[in-house]
């Protein structure tokens, strides 16, 4: 009786682009996340900020009869020199770009803070001579906007899994059709 003995050439070609195929799906994926994650980083610490604003002038028009309407370099020293802003003027401007703060409209009432580099909460960039309808139309076009950026995003991830799936299944394939096809020569051997 013979034995058959398998000759060890190491990997077969196919081994290597399935392995090459599944790095390349892990990069393709975790590299626009990646660089979503650092933008949303310095945004938040952007907005993390205009809070801390916002709630000392809250607490500030608590103490004193003279409200503040308006955000500006002048402002921001009162509320360190009132201690109602705890740390130093130099971290009171965007952590990304040193951008200031600026507010639109009466703070008290509908107004809001922005940031010169990264807008308000919303997204939005305040333009110079942009009035608050200007921001609320902007708005508004924005959002529907982001609506149907999310729908197309939606089917352009279902088709791009689609065709993920189906490369996946068509090495699988051709790797199964291989042993196949080696299984039977050593059958017939």
């Amino acid at each position: 009786m013979k034995k058959a003995y398998r000759k060890k050439y190491g990997f077969f070609i196919i081994d290597i682009i399935i392995i090459v195929c599944v790095i390349l799906i892990y990069l393709a994926m975790s590299i626009p996340n990646y660089k979503r994650t650092v933008r949303s980083r310095s945004w938040e610490n952007c907005l993390r900020n205009q809070r801390k604003i916002l709630g000392a002038i809250e607490i500030y028009d608590m103490d004193h009869i003279e409200k503040i309407r308006e955000i500006n370099d002048e402002v921001i020293e009162l509320l360190i020199k009132g201690k109602y802003l705890n740390e130093k003027e130099s971290d009171y401007v965007c952590p990304d770009k040193g951008g200031k703060y600026h507010s639109l409209g009466n703070i008290n009432k509908s107004g809001f803070i922005y940031c010169e580099y990264h807008g308000t909460k919303d997204g939005i960039i305040i333009k110079p001579g942009m009035t608050f309808m200007d921001y609320v139309e902007e708005r508004e076009r924005k959002e529907k906007e982001k609506i149907s950026n999310s729908l197309k995003k939606d089917e352009e991830e279902a088709i791009c899994k689609f065709l993920c799936y189906m490369g996946l299944l068509s090495v699988l394939f051709s790797f199964i059709d291989k042993i196949i096809k080696y299984n039977n020569k050593k059958l017939k051997k």
